[in-house]
């Protein structure tokens, strides 16, 4: 299970996690918040199956789950 912000696709939604992002941005070389399909593909790349996002919430309380 991994709860954090997931976003949208337009990359503002959550609001919360869009000024996440800026707050990554601004102090962490290369730091970001990623979308679903971003996170999904992470996953799936170290070897995690079913991947899927189990809760959308606004704040930071998105839910993916994946199995290894």
């Amino acid at each position: 299970m991994i709860r954090d912000h997931i976003m949208d696709e337009t990359r503002t939604r959550p609001p919360t996690g869009a000024m996440f992002a800026i707050n990554m941005l601004v102090n962490r070389r290369g730091g970001d918040t990623f979308t679903f399909d971003e996170t999904k593909a992470g996953l799936e790349e170290a070897g995690f199956t079913n991947v899927k996002l189990v809760q959308r919430g606004d704040m930071m309380d998105c839910l993916v789950e994946a199995e290894k």
